[in-house]
């Protein structure tokens, strides 16, 4: 029997190399002559900066910036200084995950000032690409607060300028881009996305995202309003319909804000990662593959990994079981079965504190049924 263990990282829980460890130890414990592999993945959210610094042969490198709140902050980032390459990942910065435990949601305040500030600092130390991992964000922005720190200015209905550290976003009525250096405006940015989903309309990212990331019921009209204007007023400017772009509502939809002004390759984050990792052969070898990740919903078949994985074995045949925290609108067009993994009544907090245990102890209860089936 071949296993294949690729689960996506666990948004504030674990990261996809321990979960695939955990499950790889339980199955073990089962059967000792099982073949059990592994496959580090993600879909360019959480996670996704390890896996691209190995295929990249980049270094960490530390840079401060700002955090969601205006507070200065160090991040660590990865560079190749020989390469000029520079990869940046939108979770780990402007992230859900990023957050302290004190701070709130705050949907119209946060921004993506500190994606924009880093670009140009390693742009203007000789950084010429980048590869910007897009997902998890806690922001809305359409890439406003980056393209700011970028030296765009942004003007309300009253031609005043905005200052996006004490204005909401959502008060852009017009944007001047002239003033971005023409020297950085040469460079080259990949963007890796987690989900298909454009920017606008009931499949966009006001109306599948927007609650996660703080808003009410009673906002998603009007932040999905706000992508819809932001978008006529840079396609205008581009020469481009960014509401028609695939993949544009990733992020906050931080990539078309970029790609009004930029050199951009827009790629599914997954389709990238998946490649570069062999993910498919590992497939075609296995007899049963164990993917999954925090939560599986509908939005996990916009392009998420665990819903590419499953698209990969049904291609070829094999049986697919994922495990998750929690589930909703279980879509079994790829996957054979879901497990959630949490034991009995639990907090969000108590199941991601945990997190192994849960994991370890589904694992090898679906083992334990595999063996039994397996010998049946």
């Amino acid at each position: 029997m071949n296993i294949l263990f690729a689960s996506n990282s666990w948004k504030n829980s674990l990261d996809s190399k321990k979960i695939n460890s955990i499950l790889s130890d339980s199955f073990r414990k089962i059967n000792k002559n099982w073949n059990l592999d592994t496959a580090e993945i993600a879909d360019g959210g959480d996670g996704s900066l390890s896996i691209l610094s190995t295929y990249l042969n980049t270094k960490k490198h530390k840079i401060e910036s700002t955090d969601l709140s205006g507070n200065k902050r160090i991040y660590e980032i990865r560079i190749n200084t020989d390469k000029k390459i520079a990869i940046l990942e939108t979770a780990q910065i402007i992230g859900l995950c990023s957050l302290k435990q004190h701070e709130n949601l705050n949907p119209f305040m946060f921004n993506s000032f500190a994606i924009g500030d880093i670009i140009k600092m390693l742009s203007k130390e000789g950084i010429s690409e980048f590869y910007l991992c897009i997902g998890g964000t806690a922001t809305l922005d359409m890439g406003m607060g980056a393209l700011s720190a970028l030296g765009a200015e942004l003007f309300d209905n009253k031609g005043q300028q905005l200052n996006l550290t004490k204005d909401s976003f959502t008060k852009i009525d017009s944007i001047c881009v002239k003033n971005i250096d023409k020297r950085i405006q040469k460079i080259k940015i990949n963007l890796l996305c987690d989900v298909e989903n454009t920017i606008c309309g009931k499949n966009g990212a006001a109306y599948v995202f927007g609650k996660q990331k703080g808003l009410k019921n009673t906002e998603l009209s009007n932040m999905n309003d706000f992508h819809f204007k932001i978008c006529k007023i840079l396609s205008a400017d581009a020469n481009i319909n960014l509401l028609n772009i695939k993949k544009g509502g990733a992020g906050g939809g931080i990539g078309l804000g970029l790609i009004s002004v930029f050199t951009c390759k827009i790629y599914s984050g997954s389709d990238f990662i998946f490649e570069i990792q062999n993910i498919e052969n590992k497939i075609k070898k296995a007899d049963i593959i164990i993917t999954g990740e925090g939560r599986i919903d509908s939005q996990t078949k916009e392009g998420k990994a665990p819903w590419k994985i499953g698209e990969l074995a049904k291609k070829h045949k094999k049986l697919c079981i994922a495990l998750c925290g929690s589930y909703e609108n279980i879509n079994y067009e790829v996957f054979s079965s879901v497990f959630s993994c949490i034991n009995g009544c639990q907090t969000i907090d108590s199941a991601i504190k945990n997190s192994e245990l849960n994991i370890s102890e589904t694992a090898k209860n679906i083992a334990a049924l595999i063996e039994q089936i397996r010998e049946n």
